[in-house]
Formats: structure tokens, C-alpha cells, sequence
């Protein structure tokens, strides 16, 4: 790998990008690397069309926007994006940015990338599920296009690791960026509660340190944003005038999401309490102070159990130093790191890969759909576990999506045609089945909230539980979310849906989005209606509404199951005896049923369960052994 500097001179990045067919380029925080590099590509009439693919989809959303509005092109002209169910693009759309996801389904639609001369990856370094598989894939594709050109885009990527991978022709450029001086301090000692030790931080920097210089803090999720959120508003209630509290993350509204992006008054500060989502891509103007707890949510498979669920963990190195270099985009910053300096030293300078740690349930599904079996013969940059690939089949084999053989089956197929986790889509082709279109419209309903990961405590819908709960038993929290979602569908205008929303204190951008997303796998299941009109199925359905419904999600979810333990009203799982807990839902213990279902784990101390349903026993042993035929 032959390596040379660029100086902010377009021709040295042009002269690396033709003579080479793979391109490294590292380039140093501030050098907006996403933006202008794609830009000059373009100018320069190298490509007829150029892929840019990020990692979040907040990240591909605003770069693109950011572009058309730098370069003087209405968004979805000549700049455009497509992330999961918004599709901001046209015939003219020349530079087009995806998030990684969208990327893989390229290439499961098109094998060749036939449409695409330049593919560019950016933040490789983070090393997704999709990120790793992409890397895999263009391997062979660059075999079969000679004239497709890879440009890989990091700032603190492993040039090495990629060089050996693709072995030869691979050119790296190093971008050194506009960096100020930024000054790291460490704490004396460890912090047990790290959410107190930010709010204390953050009104100390507030009160001690001059404006302007706004404040930027990591936190591992969006539960520990809300509690330090609701904390500080307490604390600095009477300050409303010289500051300004804002929340990033992945579930808020975009326009919420592009508040903290805004010039504010030099007399007041911002406030920002972001997830890892900040941490690259994103550039928040007037950022000084950094404060850095050092923790991340990180998704984890159970050996035993199989089961995905998320741990707060710590970062690594790279991860530590793209946070710190947040406070020296613009001016000299600081940067708090809430962890002492021998625990730094013993970090991993790179985060474990997505790929080796997590499920690849999904993937491995639309793999085999392109007719790849053994994914072991495949070239990764690095091979994830035998048992997590071995969990995979024997989940997908449990799904009835593969047989004997590993052989996609029809369902199988079925399953592959919605973009999202396999468990979602056999529900919704269970619901499809009954050839109900009741039972159709409302399990569309929750499926589509269900993959926005809405559950949360905020939700207030007292009265809706209270007319939903019979004496009977409990309908479970997917059928309340899609009665809810279902009631939003009937206000008329956007004017009454806002109000409420606001009257049910739920975010409207959750719904509209919803809303996007429900007409699209509507129009996706209109595509396979016509195969069950006639089929009679082998499976029963329950007379009852309410149950047929449940028993629609306990056909992709009866993995999740649990019984309730009489001693310690604690729940068990089913498959693997493991001990969790319930985080929230609607109903009291007292009311839950015997077996349930949940729809997501988590968890770091104790391991939590969200959105329950009640089901019958006999419905598990259905699902487990009577496979589709």
C-alpha cells in the first residue's frame, strides 16, 4: 500500500483516485472529508454516478441536505439520500447517500452495482454488520468490475487490516484537518454513577466557564439522556435565559434533531446530550467543552440463549479520541473524561466488529437468497463465530425459512422481501396468511411502530389500557400500540393529528414515520396476497380478534418467550432458564399471564424485557415444532 500526504490540494486526491482502484483515505477530524470529497469527484467528471454510504441514518440525511444547500442544489436533485422507507432521490440524482443498510440492499438488488461507478464507505472504522458484509461482497464485485473505483473514508480507521484484506491496488491519502489544541482531563478516580457525575460536571462548566463555548455530552443511550435531561432541567430551571437543553439520538424528531445545529446568541449556551450518534459524521457549530462518560450501549448475542440483547460497556480508544476531537472543530476545547487515566491505557484501541458479536439473522437470510450457503467461504475482514453463524441457521431453520438442506424455502423467500428483522417479517406473513384484513391492517400497525423501537416510559395511555383490558386478560402492549397508531390514522388533518398527539403526550414524528413505513410494507404485502387466497392453512387461528393477533407476533417472536417464576415474580426464558425482568409495559405483575412474549431484551446489571404479550402455551410448542410446509 503506497501512501502520500494532501495538503488541501484536489489534485493529489484526484491523482490518488485514478491511479489506484481502492483508496484509503484518513482524514483527520475537520477536514469534511463527506462533503467536499464527493463534490470534487463529481466536479472533476470522473463518475457518472457516485454511492456514499454512512453508518447513521441521521449522518447520511444531513450531509446530504448539507450539500444541497452548499452547492446551491435543491435536495433530491443532484444531491440526494435514501435511508430505511425515505427515499429523498430522483433520475438526476448524481451523488446519492445511504446509510450502510440500504448500501447491502443495493447490492442484493443489483449484484454488479451496475448503476454505480464510485462507491464510497465512510466511517469504516466502525465496523458494522453491514459494513463488514459490504467490504466482503466488494471484494468480489471489484473482481468482476474493472471499472468500479472503492474509496473508504475514516478518521481513525486500520489502514493495515484493509490493505491485507484486499491485498493489492489500494492507495491511501491522508487528509490532515483544521484541528485545534484540545486539553484532556481525567478524574481521580472511577465514577460509579456516571449519569450524577454528568449533571455535576455539566452545571459546573456551566457556572465556572465563560460564554461563549457550548457543551457536548456522551451518554450510552436514550434512557440515560432522558434521566440526565429531566436532572439538569431541575437543576437550572432558573437559568432559562442563558441556556439552552438539547437531546440527540436516533428516536427524536429530525427536526428536534437539527435544533442543536443552529447558531444560538453568543450570551447563552447549548446543552447537548447525545449519544455515540455525535461522535463522527455530525460537526455541532460552537462546541468547546466535551464531556465524556466513556460508556456505550453495545448490542450482544447469549451464547446459550441466542438471544440479542444490549450492554453499557466501555468505548475504545478511537472511539475516546473522535469524542474528544468534537470540542476542537472551531476554536481551542477541553475535553472531561469521566474515567481515570489507567483505565484509558487499558482500553481496546478499536471496538470489537459488529459482526462478531452480534446476531446475523437478517443478513445471513438475504445471503442465501443471493444463493450464498456457506458464509464460512466467505472473505471477511474478520470472521465472525461458528456458533453465531450456527445460531443463525438453526434460528432461520425454527423460522421455517431454510430445510434439511439449507435451502431457502418459499416462506423463506417471503420473509427476505421485507428490509427488516426476520422475526418482524414472519409475523407479518403470518397475519398475511389468514387472509383477514382486520387482523392484516392491525398487525401492519404494530409492526411498524414495533421496528421503531417506540417503548418507552414516557407513554401515557391510561385510557386506552383501561378500555383495552378485559377480565379476562391482559391484550399485551403490540395490540395497545397499534389501537393507538390506528386512532392517530383517523385524524384527518395534520393540524388535528398534532393536537392529538400532544393531548396523548406521544412525539407526532414517531406516527408520521410510522405511518410512511406502514404504507410501504402495506404496498410490499399486496405483492404476496395472492399466494395464500387459496392456500388453506395448517396452522389454527383463534376466533377471537384480540388472540389471532397475538398469536400473529408469536409466530416470528415465540424465541422471546418466558414463564413467570411464582417466587420471585421474575421471569424466566423459556429456551434458556435465563432470569429477566420487566423494564416497561402497561400492566402490573399481578396482571401478566403465566407465559408471555417480549419483543425486545436488554440490559447491563440485570437483563430486561420490553413489550409483552400474553399467549397460550400450546401456541410455542405450534410455532416450535410444526414448521411452515
Amino acid at each position: 500500500m503506497e501512501s502520500f500526504p494532501v495538503n488541501k490540494n484536489k489534485h493529489k486526491i484526484l491523482f490518488g483516485i485514478i491511479k489506484y482502484k481502492i483508496v484509503l483515505i484518513l482524514a483527520e477530524t475537520g477536514s469534511g472529508k463527506t462533503i467536499f470529497i464527493p463534490h470534487i469527484i463529481f466536479k472533476a467528471n470522473l463518475f457518472r454516478k457516485i454511492i456514499i454510504s454512512q453508518t447513521r441514518r441521521i449522518a447520511a440525511i444531513s450531509a446530504a441536505k448539507f450539500s444541497s444547500h452548499l452547492f446551491n442544489s435543491p435536495i433530491g436533485n443532484i444531491y440526494g439520500y435514501a435511508v430505511r422507507f425515505d427515499d429523498i432521490t430522483t433520475k438526476s440524482t448524481k451523488i446519492k447517500f445511504v446509510t450502510d443498510g440500504i448500501l447491502f440492499q443495493e447490492i442484493l438488488s443489483d449484484p454488479s452495482l451496475s448503476r454505480y461507478s464510485c462507491i464510497l464507505i465512510d466511517e469504516f472504522h466502525e465496523r458494522t454488520i453491514y459494513t463488514d458484509i459490504i467490504l466482503t461482497l466488494m471484494k468480489k464485485i471489484l473482481q468482476v468490475r474493472k471499472d468500479l473505483k472503492l474509496i473508504l473514508m475514516s478518521a481513525t480507521g486500520n489502514s493495515v487490516n484493509i490493505a491485507n484484506f484486499f491485498g493489492y491496488d489500494v492507495g491511501k491519502i491522508y487528509i490532515p484537518g483544521k484541528i485545534f489544541k484540545v486539553k484532556i482531563f481525567y478524574t481521580l478516580t472511577s465514577q460509579g454513577d456516571y449519569i450524577t457525575s454528568t449533571c455535576s460536571l455539566i452545571t459546573k462548566l456551566h457556572f465556572t466557564q465563560y460564554l461563549p463555548g457550548d457543551i457536548l455530552s456522551f451518554l450510552p443511550g436514550f434512557e440515560e439522556i432522558e434521566e440526565a435531561f429531566l436532572c439538569l432541567k431541575k437543576i437550572l430551571y432558573k437559568e432559562t435565559k442563558k441556556f439552552f437543553l438539547f437531546k440527540l439520538h436516533g428516536s427524536i424528531d429530525s427536526k428536534k434533531q437539527n435544533l442543536p445545529f443552529f447558531l444560538f446568541p453568543e450570551t447563552s449556551r447549548k446543552i447537548i446530550l447525545s449519544t455515540n450518534i455525535a461522535e463522527s459524521s455530525l460537526t455541532i457549530p460552537g462546541t468547546k467543552f466535551i464531556v465524556d462518560c466513556g460508556l456505550s450501549k453495545q448490542s450482544f448475542i447469549n451464547w446459550e440463549s441466542g438471544v440479542n440483547f444490549f450492554r453499557i460497556l466501555p468505548i475504545s480508544k478511537s472511539e475516546a479520541i473522535q469524542r474528544s476531537g468534537r470540542a476542537g472543530r472551531e476554536k481551542n476545547g477541553k475535553c472531561y473524561r469521566l474515567f481515570t487515566w489507567q483505565s484509558f491505557t487499558k482500553l481496546a484501541f478499536f471496538q470489537k466488529p459488529e459482526i462478531q458479536r452480534t446476531k446475523i439473522d437478517s443478513v445471513v437470510l438475504n445471503l442465501i437468497s443471493m444463493n450464498i450457503y456457506n458464509i464460512l467461504d466467505l472473505d471477511f475482514i474478520d470472521v465472525p463465530a461458528k456458533w453465531i453463524i450456527k445460531r443463525s441457521f438453526e434460528f432461520l431453520f425454527i423460522l421455517g425459512a431454510i430445510d434439511d438442506n439449507l435451502c431457502l424455502t418459499i416462506k423463506g423467500k417471503l420473509f427476505s422481501i421485507f428490509p427488516l428483522d426476520v422475526k418482524i417479517s414472519r409475523t407479518l406473513v403470518e397475519a398475511i396468511r389468514t387472509n383477514d384484513n382486520k387482523t392484516i391492517d392491525w398487525v401492519i400497525a404494530g409492526a411498524s411502530l414495533l421496528s421503531m423501537h417506540t417503548f418507552s416510559k414516557s407513554i401515557k395511555m391510561k385510557k386506552i389500557i383501561s378500555e383495552n383490558i378485559s377480565k379476562k386478560g391482559n391484550v399485551g402492549d403490540n395490540f395497545i400500540f397499534a389501537k393507538f397508531f390506528l386512532l392517530f390514522q383517523k385524524q384527518k388533518t395534520i393540524k388535528k393529528a398534532k393536537k392529538w398527539c400532544q393531548q396523548k403526550n406521544f412525539d407526532f414524528f414517531y406516527l408520521t414515520t410510522a405511518m410512511n413505513l406502514k404504507k410501504q410494507l402495506f404496498i410490499v404485502s399486496k405483492l404476496i396476497f395472492p399466494y395464500f387466497k387459496n392456500i388453506k392453512s395448517r396452522s389454527f387461528f383463534p376466533d377471537e380478534f384480540t388472540r389471532r393477533f397475538n398469536y400473529c407476533f408469536s409466530s416470528g417472536f415465540f424465541i422471546n418467550s418466558a414463564t413467570r417464576n411464582k417466587e420471585t415474580e421474575n421471569f424466566n426464558l423459556l429456551n434458556s432458564g435465563l432470569i429477566v425482568h420487566i423494564k416497561y409495559s402497561f400492566y402490573s405483575l399481578q396482571k401478566l399471564n403465566k407465559t408471555v412474549i417480549f419483543d425486545e431484551i436488554f440490559g447491563w446489571k440485570k437483563i430486561f424485557v420490553n413489550g409483552l404479550f400474553p399467549v397460550k402455551f400450546s401456541w410455542i410448542l405450534e410455532q416450535g415444532y410444526f414448521l411452515f410446509k
